[in-house]
């Protein structure tokens, strides 16, 4: 895979840092099948919209373990359970945040042509 991507992934969402490199190829590789090359001119635009739908998905593959938060309290009789509060990532951007800077990626070279009626009178 493109260190170009993996670096650029490391600096927009530092929380993935630690995770191993297989799975981290594996979802780059997600995100480049569901990226249309032709919406960017060049490389470096390509990796960076690659790196930021990788983040999103990497964030929404994580987000149901995350976001439950650590067993803080278990009560065997009447099976009573308490989990701690989910704080998130403060300094990270939330995975709709990395979907919506892809997307705003992508609407910005997306030409939009207006067709208009001509009136030869």
């Amino acid at each position: 895979m493109s260190t170009a991507i993996i670096t650029i992934l490391e600096d927009i969402a530092p929380q993935f840092v630690g995770e191993s490199a297989d799975k981290v190829n594996r979802f780059i590789g997600y995100a480049q099948c569901e990226i249309n090359e032709c919406n960017f001119s060049d490389e470096d635009c390509l990796n960076q919209a690659t790196a930021f739908y990788t983040a999103h998905l990497l964030t929404k593959a994580s987000e149901d373990s995350s976001l439950a938060g650590s067993l803080k309290r278990k009560k065997e009789g009447d099976l009573e359970r308490e989990f701690s509060t989910f704080d998130g990532l403060e300094s990270t951007l939330n995975p709709s945040q990395y979907l919506a800077k892809y997307e705003q990626m992508v609407k910005d070279r997306t030409i939009t042509f207006v067709m208009r009626e001509c009136n030869d009178s």
